[in-house]
């Protein structure tokens, strides 16, 4: 809706207390080619409004002489928090980045709102607030009581929740700076096996959860005609297409009529898992290409590697993955489906 300029005046809690001429500079010219692109966003006060989002925009506007200008009227539960925060020009990061996640979560604002609003950019915003929701627990904790700082917060962050806590406290320990985190966090991903099932992907899923967890190479450990997605045609696409490598390693797939005996419950799944790591060590250099390896993930057919839901039956990527760590191939497993990094997995005795 259109709406009187006179009528509008700038919030007092706005965090963002000065305008900058550069800004001003660039939104008068675009109004001025353009005309206006989105809308303000204002609450409705007694007396007329306040501007929530749009302070640049406003200021333009004005500048240019224009009487009214377009906004969008929002109504905030809660705008006795907004009013608390007039205070808070020196706030700190952790307090800022809970400011900037309840406008983004109570009052439904977007990155590029909430940066309007307290004066930073659409990337520093969502990275205050993933500092908040995307940190372990205990390493949120450090983060807000000051004893691990924002930048080195920021790298953490490329790490799953369940991998954190780790690689903090080893942080801690050898008193890394924010680019030994850097150098040293490549080589903590190389230590843990990630594994994916292919069960109820498209090849699109697939490579965005595999980009996800910056996998390097995937590994397709499916006996030739086990599961869906046709080996070859992944060989010919993936390194060229998606830039992860593609292995086919069928000779690292459960034998069919051990898969059958398992399928058909003539055996449990202890018995599954201690015959397929026989299976395994009849030959050990079918592990010599996981030395010194790039982040590598383990392809196999169900989605899940230990039964859960729907799935009775184990994934033989689990009790591979667990072998390749009991060796010291690797020192974790992660698994994509069950998000869920496990250090010391359970096996059945040889």
């Amino acid at each position: 809706m259109q709406i009187p300029l006179d009528d509008i005046r700038v919030s007092d809690f706005c965090l963002c207390s000065e305008t900058d001429p550069d800004i001003l500079d660039r939104i008068r010219e675009t109004y001025e080619q353009q005309g206006q692109g989105e809308p303000l966003i204002v609450r409705s006060m007694d007396d007329g409004y306040e501007v929530v989002v749009g302070r640049h925009q406003l200021e333009s506007a004005r500048e240019l002489g224009w009487e009214t200008i377009e906004a969008t009227v929002k109504s905030f539960g809660n705008p006795q928090y907004l009013d608390s925060q007039r205070t808070k020009r020196d706030i700190r990061n952790q307090e800022l980045g809970e400011y900037c996640e309840t406008l983004s979560q109570e009052f439904g604002l977007a990155d590029d709102e909430v940066g309007d609003l307290v004066g930073l950019s659409s990337k520093s915003v969502r990275d205050k607030i993933s500092l908040l929701t995307d940190l372990e627990d205990s390493v949120c904790e450090k983060f807000k009581n000051g004893e691990l700082p924002a930048r080195k917060g920021l790298v953490i962050l490329q790490l799953p929740k369940e991998e954190q806590p780790e690689f903090t406290q080893k942080m801690v320990d050898q008193n890394w700076t924010r680019d030994d985190l850097r150098a040293n966090i490549e080589d903590f991903q190389r230590d843990t096996v990630v594994t994916i099932g292919c069960e109820g992907l498209d090849r699109l899923g697939l490579v965005s959860q595999l980009r996800e967890k910056n996998v390097d190479i995937l590994v397709d450990v499916r006996s030739p005609a086990n599961g869906h997605f046709d080996p070859d045609k992944l060989a010919s696409r993936f390194e060229r297409v998606h830039g992860i490598e593609y292995r086919h390693n069928p000779e690292l797939g459960a034998p069919a009529e051990l898969l059958e005996s398992y399928e058909s419950q003539e055996i449990d799944h202890d018995e599954f898992g201690d015959r397929y790591r026989m299976f395994l060590h009849e030959d050990e250099r079918k592990f010599q290409g996981f030395r010194k390896s790039p982040k590598t993930a383990l392809m196999g057919t169900r989605k899940y590697p230990v039964p859960r839901d729907d799935q009775g039956l184990f994934c033989h990527r689990y009790h591979l993955a667990a072998e390749l760590v009991e060796a010291g191939y690797f020192e974790r497993m992660y698994d994509i489906a069950e998000d869920t990094v496990i250090k010391h997995p359970t096996l059945p005795k040889l």
